[in-house]
């Protein structure tokens, strides 16, 4: 089963959230930083070695105009996800903290409960042993 915080915050995803989170998911991952190198490795041996045209010679300008527009997106991407993130682990620190409450309740529950059991259990015994006092014979 999922975690109540878990299910409260995927409910209230909105698309561009969830875009976001998924965007952020591909980004970080080594698939994508292999392909990427792949592609850059690529894009610049085709552009050294162009026999008929180089559409972007060196110093590839039009290489580093695309990284910085991949860039430009890619930065606040990630901080719209960051930030689901953060909110996300301060409401499982909430959740976290009033079950904690609730479990040092019950263990202070169950404590006096124990306690009020060992009080009647030694009443019990003293009103035994009065009992055995008047019965034995004398």
């Amino acid at each position: 089963m999922r975690h109540p915080v878990n299910l409260r915050h995927y409910e209230k995803l909105t698309f561009s959230q969830r875009a976001a989170e998924q965007l952020a998911a591909r980004i970080g991952s080594w698939p994508f930083l292999i392909i990427q190198s792949f592609f850059l490795a690529l894009w610049i041996v085709l552009n050294v070695i162009a026999v008929v045209r180089h559409w972007d010679p060196y110093p590839f300008i039009l290489l580093n105009l695309a990284l910085s527009f991949q860039a430009a997106y890619t930065g606040p991407v990630l901080l719209i996800a960051s930030n689901r993130q953060s909110a996300k682990d301060r409401d499982l620190a909430e959740h976290t903290f009033d079950v904690e409450l609730e479990l040092q309740t019950l263990l202070k529950s169950n404590t006096d409960l124990t306690e009020l059991v060992h009080q009647l259990t030694q009443e019990i015994h003293s009103h035994v042993v009065a009992g055995n006092r008047d019965v034995a014979p004398g």
